[in-house]
């Protein structure tokens, strides 16, 4: 198919990208770790105070509120991880400056660029997260999914809704 054969055609301006948006995350490596220490402190608040709050509730076993301390952490970590300010920014700019209709014109796709962009960000958020998933299984509440099927469910989930964050980000 012809789409294949482009991108495999611009595979290497796509990965000089990613890379690119990696190194800009690397150098700004401070900044990565302050505002994942924020993400730490937010989730072992939201755990205190989801504890404080269904402390006294005894049904459920305290099902309910592991399964939501679960799920406020991962949703906090992917916000982390997948909301990149950037990608927005840049489109304003390139809108306001009038070059997009530039961008577009392009041999390389204007929306795989953006998406090659995002990429390299959440890659290099990953690299902060990964190693520090101990301290944030300590300040919430981390596990596997319950069943193959629920796993799958949600990334079928997550790959939703970075495909609508994107295309509201284009939209912006």
């Amino acid at each position: 198919p012809a789409g294949s054969h482009a991108l495999n055609r611009n595979f290497p301006a796509y990965a000089e990208i990613i890379r690119g948006r990696i190194k800009i995350g690397l150098a700004y490596r401070q900044n990565s770790l302050c505002l994942l220490a924020i993400v730490v402190v937010q989730i072992f608040i939201l755990r205190k105070v989801w504890g404080s709050l269904y402390a006294t509730q005894t049904s459920g076993n305290g099902r309910y509120r592991h399964a939501g301390l679960r799920y406020l952490t991962i949703a906090n970590l992917q916000s982390w991880v997948l909301v990149d300010p950037t990608v927005s920014r840049y489109i304003y700019e390139r809108v306001r400056e009038g070059l997009v209709a530039f961008d577009l014109a392009r041999l390389r796709g204007f929306i795989q660029q953006m998406l090659a962009q995002l990429a390299g960000s959440a890659v290099w958020s990953l690299m902060f997260i990964v190693p520090s998933l101990p301290i944030v299984a300590f300040a919430g509440t981390l596990g596997a999914p319950a069943s193959v099927t629920a796993g799958l469910s949600y990334v079928i989930s997550l790959a939703c809704g970075c495909t609508i964050a994107l295309l509201l980000s284009l939209i912006i």
